[in-house]
């Protein structure tokens, strides 16, 4: 008739247990130590019709040149060549579209 018998079920109920089979109450967390404040920075601007048209641009076209380039290569060479180059052309069209802006 112990709390801490598995077989106990009535006095287990609500109750949580951290390591070493402590009960602790829910939603406590383990330790007692304060939450450190974190500093978090603005939040970005939403990025404009001309950066996203770049990034489209850049993405479709590099990635179709990716593709081809590997495509004698087989199908799993095309997609890594085309995944490859969709990254290297979001890269190229967001620096297109701050050029433009600019």
């Amino acid at each position: 008739d112990s709390p801490t018998d598995p077989g106990n079920n009535a006095a287990h109920v609500g109750r949580i247990t951290g390591p070493a089979g402590v009960a602790r109450r829910p939603g406590r967390a383990l330790s007692a130590k304060p939450l450190k404040k974190i500093a978090f920075a603005a939040a970005p601007t939403q990025a404009g019709p001309v950066n996203k048209l770049c990034i489209f641009a850049g993405s479709t076209i590099c990635g179709y040149v990716g593709w081809y380039a590997l495509d004698g290569l087989g199908m799993m060479a095309a997609i890594i060549g085309s995944g490859i180059g969709s990254v290297l052309g979001v890269y190229l069209g967001w620096k297109l579209a701050r050029k433009i802006e600019e």
